[in-house]
């Protein structure tokens, strides 16, 4: 006859289902960081149609993205893209960039928008315009007037 086991104190209960939440949520982040790295990053150029379309969609104006190349800094997810230029309102090309590098910061998911760690431009051209009423416009876009 075996004697039964005494059960276990209240506080030990509850640190064996904390400890099982913790390692569900452990497991469950690693397999999300795993399927974007090796799943979705590294196809983001066969999206770049959608892509295109949320981002102008957002901005109002024409873009265009030659080519999307993602990769991996350490454990940041970059992105280069070539060919980039932006449109106006008037449809006249206002910039362009040859390759466009960036690095995104993981503060993007906590944010739930886009945060960048680096952005580097390489041959940008851009288009300045002083306006009648003195505002200036960059790129197509009304620069704010902080009233100097």
């Amino acid at each position: 006859m075996t004697t039964p086991t005494p059960a276990l104190p209240r506080h030990s209960r509850l640190n064996h289902w904390l400890l099982i939440v913790l390692a569900t949520v452990l497991c469950v982040s690693c397999l999300a960081y795993l399927s974007v790295r090796h799943l979705i990053w590294p196809r983001l150029d066969e999206w770049r149609p959608q892509i295109v379309a949320r981002i102008e969609h957002a901005i109002g104006r024409r873009l265009e993205i030659g080519s999307l190349r993602p990769g991996w800094k350490g454990l940041h997810p970059t992105l280069e893209m070539d060919d980039v230029s932006l449109g106006g309102l008037d449809g006249r090309t206002r910039l362009t960039v040859h390759t466009v590098r960036l690095r995104l910061s993981w503060r993007s998911l906590i944010q739930g928008t886009p945060r960048l760690a680096e952005l580097h431009l390489q041959a940008p051209r851009a288009e300045f315009e002083r306006l009648p009423n003195g505002r200036l416009q960059f790129a197509g876009f009304l620069l704010p007037n902080d009233g100097r």
